[in-house]
This record gives structure tokens, C-alpha cells and sequence, in this order.
């Protein structure tokens, strides 16, 4: 009781503090020269002589400290400069060959196709003399594809739910400019416009503002700078209410199924237990990681909901309640670290022994794992940097994806309870100082403020993400310390602890929303550091916090969130976090996915699967350096496949035929010219189905024991090469077009509906060869749900009439071919073909004899060539090569020792499939070689194509061989 007594106490002497600390806001006025501006509830004071434009808009305190306006003529100067800063922000100069600006909403602004007579910088432009400067803007004009129009002269406010938008129109001579959008992360544009013409201006005006408003999901209510209704020649286009509405429901639900689906991950599987009852694991390992890997897809929704909302300004329904509940995650986290390493100090004999290198290892490696990526990403799209600025970046010193700081934390963490508990030989006393470090460090960070030096404001301790949630670290500890006396209080006095904790978590949940909305961190300016603010809205998120986090972990231990998703994001946890922003930034503000619906799935998608390619990397590395051999250690590295073959007897003759069809594979892509070169590409049909049909044939088992051990197998081992080969020619694209190999940016040829096709149909944006590995991917997954539901053996039966159906439709369907080169009747059937053809291989031998299908085989060659000359097509399906596929497949069966053993066979088990990966990336760089150049394009590329890689792959294999065999 003592315990739950002294909780009691402590929330209500915190609450006592709240309340004194807030006594000041509440009763605060604006002082002599300011006017109070009452903005949707909040209370924000400006200077009389500042001009207000953004009267109504959430994040005003943003734009108090951001801009530091003193005057109209300051606003106006700032505004006229804000096309320079717009062409800044997008990194593109004018003295450049070709440049593209794009608004924050994705639509495009203009393109210089010509530049070279364009030599004066816009900075210039003002000093040259007026004919020079009319000339110069006359030809910038019309080299402008120009998407917007308004009204000259004007300057007003469209009123949304939740945020404003301002379009300013400024002239330069007689040319006139608009500047349109919200002030956000240091940028007062979202689009421009350059015309002469003001009657052409005037005329695109309704179109562009409907299609800004709907961007922005706003009302269509326009009023001028000073409040009042706008003339009707410069009001917004008219849109219906009612269209309004819908829109946002639907937006709403969409979203918001993701917060539900948040929930579902938690609650899949979960257990309960009876009245005093109790999970005696509610904080072992196994359950806290899976509680990482819940909170590390909270956290994703968490900073993909401020994307979104644009940090709470926009209305997304009920996505916005994510925006401020990444604490929680964070301090869930921070509880985990500081409860696990003070159990395996006390539990662990020679704990400290060895610390250092088995603790940092975890973090340090998959930090600057993700760090170098991060950095690599922003080089390929065209940021630029100092050497300065590049080594800080590099070395994690500035952060350029700032959601690193947890990890720089953590680090910090480890180092000071290393030294604290290795110096201070008395526990007690460590312990003490662990908590009085923890509390400079926090005292230390808030009174840093915030980095408004570097460009992506990373630099360490610097901003109320450092310490608005540290103290979890230390509660962790505590936690841990008290174990058995804690743990015996809470089952005694669950209902009390629980109540406190809820009530708690609630009342400091409503205290700091409004302290986030009335003071918050970024209160500080030149003279004014508003350290008062801060302290007085962390007192109120740190107990909402701790409140929080010690409630869930309560709840754990009634109900146990345990299932193999969590486990699977738990193990990868610390990528899927270091990981995940990479793609929340490039995704909408380089590729400009535009919906908020794929823009989520993608992140998702495309964070697990790097963070799974990561981790693999990162276990691998870390095994090294604790002196263990790579892979091992329960399966956290890298394994090295091993033969799934359905018996002790190598089919030799497949191996060799896998060379041949990588061939095709390679012609396919680089085919020679000529009638003989287009037989030899309809022959090049049977690559494909002929890979699919020979792995559905060696992972297929009568035992279904054995056959779902196979799939799973197989399909970890493709997702691995799909993932890593999808993302290796995203970076050699991004390569390939900085150095001038590939002229079209990855902008153009990623978007949403291209997105779409990736997760639905496996085409990839900019390789298309990579389809196969996703579609074999998605086969097998398809088949472990038939064997999961003990339908399999009767389901490979429809095999031949799915591929009937694709057959059907590649002849007589409409629209784009991938939609038909699907999962479900292209590569599933070819699939359930090789199982069929293992299935019933012995009485296929029986019944017919070999002659015959060599017979059969050469007359279904023939009829190829026939075929070929009757269609003179080469784009569709023939349904020669349908029955030869299989026909070889069998040649292969009857005969297959051939080549065994030999250099074919070799270079057919071991070099095709990275031959297959590779030699799209070579042919780029052959083509652009040769059409540079020499201007002509030899059939010897093919063979170059496919002979390179194939010689890397060998080189590769036997060094790995030989490493094995030393290693061994």
C-alpha cells in the first residue's frame, strides 16, 4: 500500500506543478504594442507593426519565430524574393542545361528545355538594363510551361478546416509573378507563375486555384489580406459543399483504416487471463520485442501522419490523432533499453565484461548501415555539399535523417551506464548518478534549443525530441531494480494502479495538447529562448508519457500481444526505425506520390523490405565483429541456401538448360535485327515460363510437411534477391542518370499508378526484367495459403485451364499487357505445372517413352517458326512454345545426367539466376556507350551482356567456394 500511496502522491504533486507552472499562460495578456490574435482556440501576440496575412492558420507561433518580420516592406521584400528561394529550395539553377521546379502538391511549375542563352542568374537580372532584362524574361516565358493563373495585384486567404492558403501576385516590370501556398519548413511557395498576358492569367485562374484548394482539401471561401469578401472576379472556382464533405469522409475512413490496422497487429492473437491472474512473461524478451515492433509501426504511422497533415494543418479525420502520440512510442522504447540492460546487469555474471562491443555493435552498425544510404539517396538527387558538411554528415555528427537521434541517444545511454556502473563499485550510488545524468542531460538539451544552423537541423541534443521522453530510460531502470516488490504491489492493487494510470494518461494527454497548441517548444527567437514555454509544456507531455507507457505495460500483463507479425517487426525493429524516413521523404517530396492512401502502403512496404535486407546485412557485420560465424547464431545472418532438390540424384541436364534460357533471357532484352533475330526472340518466350515450371517442379514434395518447409524456404530466399535486386537498380537508375547514362529522372518514372503496378502486377518502375522474381514471389506465398488450408494437391488441377484464361485474354483483352501477366494465371499455373510434372513423373516415364517427347519437342520447334510466320507478331503469347515449355522440361527428366558435373552445368546452377539480376545494369551502360559513341548498336552487345555478368557471378562463386573451404 505504501507504494500505491506514494503513486497517489506523486500525481497529485505533479498535477500541482502543472497547474503552477501554467498559471502564468493563463492569466497572460498581450503587452503594450502587440495585438492578441485568437486563433481556433489559441492565444497568439504579434507586434502592432507587423503585417499578419496568415490570421486563422494553426501554425502561426511557426511563423512568429520563423520569420522575424518587422514591417509590411519586410513581409513584401521577402515575398518578392520567394521565387529565387522557390528555384533554391528545388536546386535548380538557371545557368543549367535543363531544369525542372515542382510544387509541394506535385504539379509541375516549368521546364527549360534550352538554357544556354539563358546566362543571368534571376540575383543578376535586376542590375542589367531594361531591354537586357525584357529580352531575357520574354524568352524565359516562353521556354515556361506555365500551370497556374490569377488576378494581378491580389493577395488573399482561402479558409479551410484546419489551414489557410495564401497565393500572393507580385510584378517585376511589366511581367507579373504568383506565389501561392502555405509557410512551411522555411519556404512561402507551392507554386509560380511567369506571364505578360494578363488576360491569359486571368482566364486559367479558376482551374489552377480549384485544383490548388482540392490538393489541400479546403472550403471554398476566398477573402481578402484585411478579412473582407473578395470581388467576384478573383473568387475561387465554386465547388459543392456536399462534394466537399464526401471527400473528406472518404479520406477519413481511408486513413484512418491504418490506425485500425495499427491495432489489429496488436490484438492478433492476444491472450487474456482471469481475475487474479497474471502473463508471468509480460516482460521478457520475447514479449518487449515484439512490443518494439508494434511501436516501430506506430512510430512510421506517427511521422507519416505529420507528412500528411503538414504537422497537424491539415484535416486527414482521424489520422491527425497520430500526430502527437509518437512520444508514447519512443518512450516505450526508451522503457524497453533501460529495463533490459539493468536486468542483464544484475541476472548476467560479468555483464560489463564485453559491453561495449556486444551493446554498441547492435546499434552503431545498422546506424551507419542506414546513415550511408541516407546520405548516398540525397547525393543521387542532387543535394549538395561541403566537404565539411559531407564528413559530418557521414560520420552522424549533423544528421541528415534526423529520426537518427533516438539511436545517437541510446548510444549516449550505453557509454554513461558502462562508465557509471564500471567506476562507481557501489550499485546504489551508480544508480543515483545514472538518474542525475539523465536529468542534465535533459536540463543540458532544453536549454540548447533548437538547430537552426544546418540545413537539415540534425544537430545533436538540439530539439524537445531529445529529452521529451529520456526519463523512460531511467524508469525502465527503476522498474527493473524493484521488480519483485513492484510486481507484488500491481497484482495486489491492479484495479488502483491501472485507474491511476488511465485517469492519468488522460488528464496529462488533454493538458498537453493544450500546451502544445498554447505555448509548446518552439517559442524562441532572438531575446526570447522561451525556456518557461518549454519547461511548462514538458511538464505536462513527460507525465502523459510515463503515465502512458506504464498503463500499456500494465495492460500487458493482463493480456499477452504475442504473434509472429509482432515477432517479425520486433527482430527488425531497429532498421524498420533508422530506415523508414528515408522513404516518408523521397516518396512525397522527390517522387511526389500524391495519393495518401498508396503513399502509406508504399512506405510501409518498401521500409519493411529494406529493413529486412538491412538486418540480414547488419547480423552478418555484427557477427564479425563479436568474432562469430557469420549466419549463425539462430538464423540471424544470411543463410546459405542449400539444395531443395526432391532427392539425392541431380537433375544435371536442367542446370545446363537454366544457361541456355538465361541466354534467352538476356536476347529478349537486347534482340539482334532481322527475321532470324525475331524466330530467335519467339524462342526466347520459354525463358521465363521455364524457370517457373522447373522451381514449382523442385520445391514440390507428395509429404506436405516437407513441401511447406520447401515454399518457405523458396520464398524468403526469392524475397531477399526481389527486395535487394529492386532496390540495387533504383540506386543504379539514380547513378545512371547523375552521370548522364540515363537521361530520363526517376521522378518521371516513378508515381502513383506506377507504384500500383509494383505491388499488384511486380512491374518495376525501372527494371522491368525484376518482374518474374516478385510474381514467383507472390506465387509461392499463394501456395503456402493452399497448403495452410489443405487444398493444394486438388488445386494444382486448374492449372492448365489459368493458363488458358491468360491465353484468352493476352489474344483478345484490351489495355496493358502486365495487367495479364499476373500471379494468379501466369505464374501460379506455370508453378502448380511443375508440381504436377513432379507428381506424376514416374508414370509419365512409364507410359511414354522418350523418342517420343524428343519427338515431339522437335515438332513443336518447327511449329514455333510457323507460327511466327503466320502471326508476324512477336508481342503476343504463342501456343507453341506453351506446349514446348513443357516438353523440354521432360527432355531434361529422361536425360538427366547430361552435362554433369561439367564447367555448363557449373555456370548453369550457380551463375544464371545473378546473370538473370545483373545484365539489365550492364545493358544500360553498353547502349549508352554505343549510341554515344560509335552511334551503332552491334548484336555483340547481347553476348556482352550476358558473358560479363557471367564471369562475375563465376568469379564470385569460386571465391566464395574456396573461403567456404578454408572455412571449413
Amino acid at each position: 500500500m505504501k507504494i500505491s500511496k506514494l503513486a497517489t502522491s506523486c500525481l497529485g504533486l505533479l498535477g500541482g506543478v502543472v497547474i503552477a507552472l501554467m498559471n502564468p499562460m493563463i492569466c497572460s495578456a498581450a503587452p503594450a504594442g502587440y495585438t492578441e490574435y485568437k486563433v481556433q482556440g489559441h492565444s497568439i501576440s504579434f507586434p502592432d507593426n507587423w503585417y499578419v496575412m496568415y490570421e486563422g492558420k494553426e501554425d502561426l507561433e511557426e511563423i512568429y519565430t520563423m520569420y522575424q518580420l518587422d514591417s509590411y516592406e519586410s513581409f513584401q521584400e521577402r515575398l518578392d524574393g520567394a521565387i529565387l528561394e522557390a528555384v533554391n529550395a528545388a536546386d535548380v539553377d538557371l545557368n543549367s542545361q535543363t531544369g525542372a521546379l515542382k510544387s509541394e502538391n506535385g504539379m509541375d511549375l516549368f521546364m527549360l528545355e534550352d538554357t544556354e542563352k539563358f546566362s543571368l542568374d534571376y540575383k543578376e537580372l535586376k542590375e542589367q538594363p531594361e531591354d537586357v532584362r525584357q529580352s531575357f524574361l520574354e524568352a524565359y516565358g516562353n521556354q515556361m510551361k506555365s500551370e497556374s493563373g490569377m488576378s494581378l495585384g491580389d493577395t488573399y486567404l482561402a479558409e479551410g478546416t484546419n489551414a489557410d492558403f495564401a497565393v500572393i501576385t507580385l510584378s517585376y516590370l511589366d511581367y507579373h509573378y504568383i506565389v501561392a501556398g502555405t509557410v512551411s519548413g522555411g519556404r512561402v511557395f507551392t507554386i509560380m507563375t511567369l506571364s505578360r498576358n494578363e488576360e491569359e492569367v486571368i482566364s486559367e485562374k479558376e482551374e489552377i486555384v480549384g485544383e490548388i484548394l482540392q490538393s489541400y482539401c479546403l472550403e471554398e471561401t476566398a477573402v481578402s489580406a484585411d478579412g473582407g469578401e473578395k470581388a467576384e472576379d478573383t473568387a475561387v472556382i465554386k465547388q459543392s459543399p456536399e462534394n466537399i464533405t464526401i471527400e473528406k469522409e472518404v479520406i477519413e475512413i481511408s486513413l484512418g483504416i491504418f490506425i485500425i490496422l495499427l491495432l489489429v497487429l496488436l490484438l492478433v492473437g492476444v491472450k487474456g487471463k482471469k481475475k487474479q491472474e497474471f502473463h508471468e512473461d509480460a516482460f521478457s524478451l520475447s514479449v518487449m520485442k515484439g512490443l518494439q515492433g508494434f511501436c516501430a509501426a506506430g512510430i512510421i504511422l506517427h511521422h507519416l501522419a505529420q507528412a500528411i497533415t503538414q504537422n497537424n494543418n491539415l484535416d486527414k479525420g482521424t489520422l491527425n490523432l497520430m500526430c502527437d502520440i509518437g512520444v508514447f512510442f519512443v518512450g516505450v522504447f526508451f522503457f524497453c533499453s533501460g529495463y533490459g540492460v539493468y536486468t542483464s546487469l544484475k541476472t548476467k555474471p560479468d555483464y560489463l565484461k564485453g559491453f561495449l562491443p556486444k551493446r554498441l555493435s547492435t546499434i552503431l552498425v545498422p546506424f551507419y548501415t542506414g546513415n550511408t544510404i541516407f546520405v548516398l539517396t540525397a547525393i543521387l538527387f542532387g543535394e549538395t555539399f561541403t566537404k565539411a558538411e559531407l564528413i559530418s554528415a557521414l560520420t552522424g555528427w549533423v544528421l541528415l535523417n534526423t529520426q537518427l537521434w533516438f539511436i545517437v541517444e541510446i548510444f549516449i545511454l550505453y557509454i554513461a551506464f558502462y562508465i557509471l556502473f564500471k567506476i562507481l563499485k557501489n550499485e546504489k550510488t551508480a544508480f543515483i548518478f545514472m538518474g542525475v545524468f539523465i536529468i542534465a542531460f535533459t536540463a543540458a538539451s532544453l536549454f540548447l534549443g533548437h538547430d537552426f544552423q544546418t540545413k537539415s537541423g540534425g544537430a545533436w541534443l538540439k530539439g524537445e525530441w531529445w529529452y521529451n521522453s529520456i526519463l523512460l530510460f531511467y524508469i525502465g531502470m527503476i522498474f527493473s531494480r524493484y521488480y519483485n516488490a513492484l510486481l507484488a504491489n500491481i497484482k495486489k492493487n491492479y484495479l488502483v494502479w491501472l485507474s491511476a494510470g488511465l485517469i492519468g494518461s488522460g488528464v496529462f494527454y488533454a493538458l498537453t495538447e493544450y500546451m502544445l497548441k498554447t505555448k509548446g517548444y518552439w517559442a524562441e527567437w532572438d531575446g526570447h529562448p522561451g525556456y518557461l514555454e518549454k519547461i511548462q509544456t514538458l511538464s505536462c507531455q513527460l507525465p502523459m508519457i510515463i503515465f502512458m507507457v506504464i498503463t500499456f505495460f500494465l495492460i500487458t500483463m493482463k493480456f499477452q500481444f504475442k504473434n509472429d507479425l509482432l515477432a517479425f517487426l520486433g527482430k527488425i525493429a531497429i532498421e524498420l526505425y533508422i530506415i523508414h524516413n528515408l522513404f516518408i521523404i523521397y516518396l512525397r517530396n522527390q517522387i511526389e506520390i500524391k495519393n495518401d492512401f498508396i503513399y502509406i502502403i508504399s512506405v510501409y512496404i518498401l521500409a519493411i523490405s529494406m529493413a529486412v535486407l538491412l538486418h540480414a546485412f547488419d547480423q552478418r557485420v555484427i557477427a564479425l565483429i563479436k568474432g562469430k560465424k557469420p549466419g549463425g547464431g539462430g538464423g540471424e545472418g544470411i543463410e546459405e541456401q542449400k539444395d531443395t532438390k526432391l532427392d539425392s540424384q541431380r537433375e544435371y541436364f536442367i542446370d545446363c538448360m537454366r544457361l541456355l534460357m538465361t541466354f534467352f533471357v538476356v536476347f529478349i532484352h537486347s534482340p539482334f535485327g532481322g527475321k532470324a533475330g525475331e524466330i530467335f526472340f519467339c524462342f526466347g518466350k520459354m525463358a521465363v515460363p521455364f524457370f517457373i515450371v522447373v522451381s514449382g517442379y523442385f520445391c514440390f514434395s507428395d509429404k506436405t510437411e516437407i513441401f511447406e518447409k520447401r515454399i518457405k524456404k523458396q520464398a524468403k530466399r526469392i524475397f531477399m534477391l526481389c527486395v535487394g535486386a529492386n532496390f540495387l537498380y533504383v540506386y543504379l537508375y539514380l547513378i545512371g542518370n547523375k552521370l548522364g547514362i540515363i537521361p530520363v529522372g526517376i521522378q518521371k518514372q516513378v508515381n502513383d499508378s506506377s507504384i500500383v503496378d509494383l505491388f499488384l502486377y511486380n512491374q518495376s518502375p525501372v527494371a522491368d526484367h525484376l518482374w518474374f522474381l516478385g510474381s514467383l514471389f507472390y506465387a509461392l506465398i499463394l501456395m503456402l495459403v493452399l497448403i495452410k488450408i489443405k487444398c493444394h494437391k486438388n488445386i494444382l488441377f486448374l492449372a492448365p485451364v489459368l493458363l488458358c484464361i491468360y491465353l484468352y485474354l493476352a489474344y483478345n483483352g484490351g489495355g496493358d499487357f502486365i495487367r495479364y501477366r499476373n500471379v494468379l494465371i501466369v505464374t501460379l499455373p506455370y508453378f502448380m505445372m511443375g508440381c504436377l510434372i513432379h507428381r506424376y513423373k514416374q508414370k509419365i516415364q512409364e507410359i511414354v517413352k522418350p523418342g517420343i517427347v524428343i519427338s515431339a519437342a522437335a515438332v513443336f520447334v518447327v511449329c514455333v517458326a510457323g507460327e511466327y510466320l503466320i502471326r508476324k507478331n512477336t508481342g503476343v503469347p504463342y501456343l507453341s512454345i506453351e506446349v514446348l515449355v513443357y516438353l523440354v522440361v521432360l527432355v531434361c527428366l529422361y536425360y538427366p545426367n547430361i552435362g554433369s558435373k561439367g564447367i555448363v552445368w557449373w555456370l548453369g546452377s550457380k551463375c544464371t539466376l545473378p546473370v538473370y539480376i545483373w545484365h539489365m545494369g550492364v545493358l544500360w551502360v553498353l547502349w549508352f556507350a554505343y549510341t554515344s559513341f560509335a552511334k551503332t548498336y552491334p548484336a555483340a552487345v547481347t553476348v556482352i551482356a550476358f558473358v560479363l555478368p557471367l564471369l562475375l557471378s563465376a568469379f564470385i562463386g569460386k571465391i566464395k567456394q574456396h573461403s567456404h573451404m578454408k572455412l571449413l
